[in-house]
């Protein structure tokens, strides 16, 4: 079409946009086109090319082809061809001229002839397409069409310059086509390991199409975490901490919140990349309010002119601004969490390095664990709508500027009523914060005490607390129930305030809006004005509420910061001499050093240490020096600080006078008192991060002897140790403890009584290859300190320390203090030596170990893998039915009333709108009246959703789940422990129970009322659209699919990403209990990388997550997109078959639609993830086997017996598992009433069987054990251990009071104060008790058993058996990690209180061997000697030559 006469000169000069329909019919003004179309999208590529291109300079050249580059400077060069061909043709046509014409094709042409330069370069230097390059060409080439369409509209005066500038939207094209591929392939070696969405195209990226793989995975195989995408280089831990500490190191001088300001200059484009996409969203998102004012209007005015036009325009623009919306947000959302992933990395990383360098004592409280675990999670949670603090007071300006054109003052309402309900929220918040305080005391008391209890499961068998823990931790959970209560009911009211504006502020406006028009006779409320202000209150009402509620999230983050900012600012173990500095690069001064006197590894002089600057000083006057390459022991009494002393030449400790120097070593091998052992594998731990060195690996197994161990375990050394070696002895501990320092070949040695948990056997057999003359320690010329109780080991070494009180007593050679040294009656036993004895290898016979439960673990993982991919429906049965039917059933009918009278009021307003069409503002009391009784109905159909189920349910469930989960662990056998983590069951205890109690409730009501919504919304859809009926099959169809697939991978990575944070979380425990040895040796950086690598794996599920998440939004965005689409062609081309009310109707619900629909995806996957919850503890309850035999009837006994304490041991067999061989081997023994038994025999004899089988803690294959004459395979197992008096060799106490750990209830009636008290004095500890306690309160005071010795907490356990009337005695190696006069103590104490009870003890030590009446000699599980001990020592017995082997140590 031609310009006519009636097109008046220069109508195109001017800005338009839209050109006067007598040039041309809905088109653009020329100015318009050449400012908008060309010159800005031309001048903003010139500006990011010259910030790019410097970059690309410097940097090197990363693919080994330039055929793809050569193709892409092909196509820009006829690209360029054609742009200066039209701006020759240009020229020549007057018409096309205006102002910024010429200007516009000249910046279109450099703009080109840049990208050329550009491309290349990022062909050649980059690993994936150019973002600058395809947003440009993508943008031009959108841009191009309508240039041309208004070139062809001016045809034929322009015709040469139509066809010119249709080639170049063509060429355009080709341009962004080329430049879209990809490179993977032809990328230098060094360059291809690059995550594949690092790779990608900025289209591949934006629409995530590089998760399709992961997708198509996720729905037809189960996943594991190295299916997971790796994360690219920026978002792994170690970049990520570099730029922190980079940036950190830069602003030393910052004081005031110093932290949140280095994450942001640290991380600043990508923070700042997500502002240009989160703006365009808000561009985006108030278009639709023009829309559906253009279409109601477009259905209004039946008269439109141009017709014609206007509907396919109409049509256009609904796809522009609802596919501008899906890119702007998928976009948005990704840079935002990048961000996000990013600050994670860097922040988990950057705790973990101070946790390096701070003193033990500062992990007492896991604060480290608690930055890593809350801190940082609450701040990737709460930062992922940052940018909402800023663009929601934008988006809120904005709608209430538009807001304001509809509806006048009115238009303040919404915005009233938003901030009303956030000032309300405020004083509940606050009073819920104080009231989830008190309910996370409660949680952390009773877990306490859980995890206590489930670590140590054989003391709690063996004792027979199952019963009194069974009632003590379930009410700490009814108390605990009882006190989140008014959290739960402060949160309803947080729930019902939190959404009112949605229901109240469109009510409010329309009538105060109708009010004001009524008085004063003004316009009514028509369709066209109603729906469009529909649109922007909901516009205004969600970013405010948004903004509102970030507020304080993002105040409670600030804090988490503050905690993270000053753990990081603590003083590590050396003082930091520059306070701003945290990295490597950090300057140390030392501590009051003494000059290093030559010869000599460690000196002290009056040097006096305590834990901390103001605690108590545990050592005094310490002048000592140690000379290089010698032997030196620590000996002393319980107390005496042996222990505190070697930690202090490691400088654990702090130096409150004096001087010490550093050790003279550049590591140092110490093993503490306690063994440290990592969940990893028997060589792992041994060799730590060293490099694997088959021969001196092998010759360390021997020096250690551990080859019979490693022989009789399942695995070997590939076996895993368990948490804290659960799967090993202690003897087993130990030895691999001594093992990692042996092998780390570091030049000087520290021992911590490492020798406490042996047998005698290997006592000796270490002694010789080690100690001894000739043995490795004396071979390799070591520097050896050693603390021990073991005066044995005394004629090996070079020196003797004596310690008492703190202080030093004596110091000199063995020679010079065997007069002032213990002494045993049997010293001078005669007995020889033979090599062969000491080298001779047994079979052991080995307990389960953890590799054997893993892999048991591992099968029924995979068996429920298909149900963690595909759900379980039973779950939510059983689910139900622990909350109540009749509770459960009425919260579905009231949400799903709430959800129709939410949506009916849309219908109400289309009935108001068309009667004030026919009949303005007649009845408006009607229409206000049962709009009012809508919303209502709605409000308090919503406050009862969260009612039930916030208060009746949780309470319902959280019992009965506890209780049957309480229930089945401690009716659970004693193996199932053994096979199982008891990590793996605490979580069932804490995590899961966190789930159900809160974050499951949550999920279920965004379920239920966005389904509601969401089926509501869909068929008033049907009947307003009408025709829009015949695609609801099809979108049911696609949404089913969509949901298919997308909650198959969905569900199983969220579980693994739970799944990848427990590895973290026992790498930095691990650390914590280890951190003196992994100090000592040196060892921070290998183990900084080991985080690193786990950090890594860690955040590909987390990353993953989101990003599954963003591809439902993205899908949802399409799909609604298609809808509102189809309806607006169906109204476009049946106009008269629609009205404007009803049309205004329908795209409302389509703008709220989107939202409801993704929250019920994203909402349906969370409480997928949270039904798993309960999925695991109905399969732990379906699945733990029971203890008590079932099909049987047990028999009762009086509380009287036992009376005699006579046991029989009758042909018994008994094994850990059918799967295991015989841990007792037909073993037989008559044990008379008042007998006293040492039990003995190498590791691995099966003298733990023979206590565990006496307990019923062992499955009894053959056979009968017989007490008193009655069989106990007859008897409950837990009556049986409650006629016991049990002291093992680590003693068992739970959080809690001391009366509480000394009195075990077993008849259920609690002991007298008088009897606690003559125990405690009895053993000598109630001076110890009552110090410092108000007289009368010493029993009730908190038992910190930390503060307690090992030999203390002995003697504690000794006066909890004195509480216990019975008339047995078992003792398990209860004496073997004391010091001699301890031994003494306990010895005299049991001599004294319990001589006419049967005394069974398992032993190492034979000091006391003569006061036993029989010794019972234990191998392979079998009974070899049973008889006085001087019968067998007169005679060639194997006890004999067990006994003279032990002796063989003087």
């Amino acid at each position: 079409m031609i310009a006519t006469m009636d097109c008046a000169l220069g109508s195109d000069n001017v800005f338009g946009p839209r050109v006067l329909q007598a040039c041309r019919q809905f088109d653009f003004t020329l100015l318009f086109e050449d400012t908008i179309f060309a010159a800005v999208p031309a001048a903003t590529f010139l500006l990011l090319a010259v910030f790019r291109l410097p970059a690309l300079f410097r940097g090197p050249v990363k693919v080994d082809s330039h055929r793809l580059a050569t193709y892409k400077l092909g196509s820009l060069a006829v690209l360029l061809t054609l742009q200066i061909l039209h701006v020759a043709f240009q020229t020549q046509a007057p018409i096309l001229r205006t102002d910024v014409a010429l200007a516009a094709s000249i910046l279109q042409v450099v703009a080109t002839a840049t990208a050329s330069l550009l491309s290349w370069l990022e062909d050649q230097r980059s690993v994936r397409p150019s973002d600058i390059m395809v947003l440009y060409f993508f943008i031009a080439t959108l841009l191009a069409i309508p240039r041309a369409r208004t070139l062809w509209l001016l045809s034929p005066m322009v015709e040469t310059q139509a066809i010119v500038w249709t080639l170049v939207a063509i060429a355009t094209a080709a341009v962004l086509c080329l430049e879209s591929i990809h490179k993977t392939r032809t990328l230098m070696l060094a360059y291809k390991q690059s995550s594949k969405e690092y790779t990608s195209s900025f289209w591949v990226r934006s629409f995530f199409i590089w998760m399709l793989p992961l997708f198509q995975n996720g729905f037809s195989s189960i996943l594991a975490l190295h299916d997971m995408p790796e994360v690219d280089h920026d978002l792994q831990g170690r970049s990520a901490e570099d730029r922190l500490l980079k940036t950190w190191s830069k602003n030393a001088a910052a004081q005031k919140s110093k932290l949140v300001r280095v994450v942001f200059r640290a991380y600043l484009w990508p923070f700042l990349s997500a502002v240009v996409p989160r703006l365009c969203l808000t561009g985006f998102k108030f278009c639709q309010p023009f829309l559906i004012s253009a279409t109601v209007g477009f259905l209004s005015d039946l008269q439109v002119s141009d017709r014609k036009h206007y509907g396919p325009s109409l049509v256009g623009a609904f796809v522009l601004v609802y596919l501008g919306m899906t890119i702007s947000t998928a976009v948005y959302w990704r840079q935002a969490f990048r961000f996000n992933t990013m600050m994670r990395a860097g922040l988990v990383s950057l705790i973990y390095r101070q946790t390096n360098k701070l003193e033990a004592s500062e992990f007492k409280s896991e604060s480290a664990i608690t930055l890593m675990g809350t801190d940082v999670q609450r701040i990737s949670r709460q930062f992922r709508t940052l940018h909402e603090a800023w663009a929601a007071p934008i988006d809120v300006a904005v709608a209430v500027f538009l807001l304001a054109r509809q509806l006048g003052i009115a238009s303040v309402i919404p915005a009233i009523i938003s901030i009303f309900s956030v000032l309300a929220t405020i004083p509940v918040s606050k009073m819920s914060r104080t009231a989830q305080k008190n309910w996370l005391e409660r949680v952390q008391a009773r877990l306490a005490i859980t995890s206590s209890m489930l670590h140590d499961m054989k003391s709690v068998k063996a004792l027979s607390l199952t019963e009194k823990l069974l009632a003590c931790v379930a009410e700490l959970r009814s108390v605990e129930l009882q006190v989140s209560k008014r959290f739960r009911r402060l949160v309803v009211g947080e729930v019902v305030l939190s959404n009112a504006p949605a229901s109240l502020a469109p009510f409010a406006t329309f009538v105060v809006y109708a009010i004001i028009q009524s008085v004063r006779g003004n316009q009514t409320l028509l369709a066209s004005r109603m729906f469009t202000s529909l649109s922007l209150i909901s516009l205004m009402t969600d970013p405010l509420l948004i903004f509102i509620q970030t507020l304080s999230p993002l105040w409670e983050s600030l804090g988490s910061f503050s905690r993270i900012e000053d753990y990081c600012r603590k003083a590590p173990i050396e003082e930091i001499a520059s306070s701003g500095a945290i990295g490597n690069e950090m300057e140390l001064s030392s501590r009051p050093l003494s000059s290093v006197t030559p010869g000599v590894v460690l000196e002290m002089r009056n040097a006096t240490f305590s834990w901390t600057a103001g605690g108590p000083r545990l050592l005094h006057g310490m002048t000592v020096a140690f000379a290089k390459k010698e032997i030196t022991a620590i000996i002393g009494p319980v107390g005496c600080g042996k222990s505190t002393f070697l930690e202090s030449a490691l400088g654990e400790t702090t130096l409150r006078d004096g001087t010490m120097s550093a050790i003279a070593s550049p590591s140092v091998a110490y093993c503490p008192q306690t063994p440290w052992i990592m969940n990893d594998t028997i060589r792992q731990n041994i060799i730590g991060p060293v490099a694997y060195d088959p021969k001196w690996y092998n010759f360390v197994i021997w020096a250690c002897a551990l080859e019979q161990d490693l022989e009789s375990i399942s695995g070997g050394d590939m076996s895993k140790c368990g948490s804290s070696g659960i799967s090993l002895s202690g003897g087993q501990k130990q030895r691999i403890s001594l093992a990692r320092a042996v092998y780390s070949r570091a030049p000087t040695v520290l021992l911590d009584d490492v020798f406490s948990g042996l047998d005698n056997k290997t006592v000796v057999t270490i002694m010789t290859r080690l100690l001894a003359s000739g043995g490795h320690f004396r071979e390799s010329r070591k520097t050896v300190i050693f603390a021990t109780h073991n005066h044995r080991l005394l004629p090996y070494v070079d020196w003797i320390l004596i310690l008492d009180n703190g202080t030093i007593s004596k110091m000199g050679s063995y020679k010079e203090l065997q007069p002032d040294l213990p002494q045993d009656e049997d010293d001078n036993e005669p007995g020889g030596r033979s090599e062969d004895t000491i080298t001779t290898r047994e079979t052991a016979v080995s307990v389960p170990l953890l590799d054997e439960a893993l892999a048991s673990i591992e099968e029924t993982v995979v068996d429920a893998d298909v149900d963690r991919r595909d759900g379980k429906w039973s779950v939510y049965t059983y689910y139900c039915r622990a909350a109540g039917w009749i509770l459960s059933i009425s919260l579905v009918v009231v949400t799903f009333l709430y959800s129709f009278a939410q949506r009916y009021t849309v219908i109400w307003l289309q009935d108001w709108a068309n009667a004030n069409e026919n009949n303005p503002d007649q009845k408006p009391g009607k229409y206000i009246g049962i709009y009012a009784l809508l919303v209502g109905i709605a409000t308090v159909n919503l406050f009862y959703s969260a009612w039930v189920l916030l208060v009746p349910i949780i309470t319902n469930t959280g019992r009965n789940m506890h209780s049957q989960l309480l229930r089945t662990t401690l009716g659970a056998p004693f193996s199932f422990f053994q096979r199982t983590d008891a990590g793996l069951t605490t979580n069932r205890f804490s995590q899961d129970l966190e789930l159900i109690d809160m974050d499951l409730p949550i999920e279920a009501i965004n379920v239920l009322a966005s389904l509601g919504e969401c089926s509501v919304q869909l068929i008033l859809l049907c009947i307003l659209g009408k025709y829009l009926a015949v695609a609801v099959p099809v979108l049911v169809a696609v949404l089913y699919l969509v949901q298919s697939y997308y909650l198959r991978t969905s569900r199983q990575v969220r579980l693994l990403d739970i799944e990848a944070r427990s590895p973290l979380f026992t790498h930095f425990v691990e650390t914590m209990n280890g951190i003196k040895v992994i100090r000592a040796l040196r060892w921070q950086d290998s183990f900084q990388v080991r985080l690193q690598d786990l950090l890594n794996e860690s955040q590909k599920p987390f990353y993953m997550l989101f990003c599954i998440r963003q591809w439902l939004q993205l899908v949802l965005d399409c799909i609604v997109m298609g809808l509102a689409v189809v309806l607006v062609s169906l109204v476009v081309s049946l106009r008269e078959k629609f009205s404007a009310s009803s049309v205004g109707v329908a795209l409302n619900l389509i703008l709220v639609f989107n939202q409801d629909l993704m929250l019920l995806l994203r909402s349906w996957t969370m409480l997928e993830t949270s039904i798993g919850a309960v999925a695991r503890i109905k399969d732990f309850v379906d699945t733990t086997p029971s203890e008590e035999r079932s099909g049987e009837s047990l028999s009762t006994v009086p509380p009287t017996w036992p009376s005699q304490g006579q046991l029989i041991f009758d042909r018994v067999v008994a094994s850990y598992g059918p799967e295991f061989s015989p841990a007792l081997d037909n073993l037989s023994v008559k044990i008379e009433s008042g007998q006293k038994i040492a039990v003995c025999g190498s590791s691995g004899s099966g003298k733990t069987s023979f206590i565990l089988g006496l307990l019923q803690m062992v499955e009894i294959k053959e056979g009968r054990i017989v007490l008193d004459g009655i069989d106990l395979s007859t008897l409950p197992r837990n009556t049986v251990r409650s006629r016991f008096n049990v002291v093992s060799q680590e003693p068992f106490f739970m959080p809690g009071t001391l009366r509480f750990n000394l009195d075990r209830e077993v008849d259920g009636q609690p002991v007298a104060d008088a009897t606690l008290i003559r125990a405690l004095e009895a053993v000598g500890l109630w001076r110890k008790v009552s110090e410092d306690c108000v007289r009368g309160t010493e029993l009730d005071q908190p038992l910190l058993i930390s503060d307690w010795s090992m030999g203390e907490r002995q003697l504690l356990a000794l006066a909890r058996a004195l509480v216990m009337n019975s008339p047995i005695l078992i003792l398990d190696e209860a004496m073997s990690s004391v010091d001699w006069e301890t031994e003494a103590t306990m010895q005299a104490i049991i001599d004294r209180e319990f001589k006419s009870q049967t005394v069974i003890s398992v032993i190492h030590r034979l000091r006391y061997i003569d006061r036993y009446d029989r010794i019972a000699l234990m191998k392979r599980g079998r009974l070899v000697e049973y008889a006085p001990p001087a019968e067998l020592l007169r005679t060639p017995s194997e006890f004999a030559s067990f006994y003279r082997a032990r002796m063989d140590t003087l």
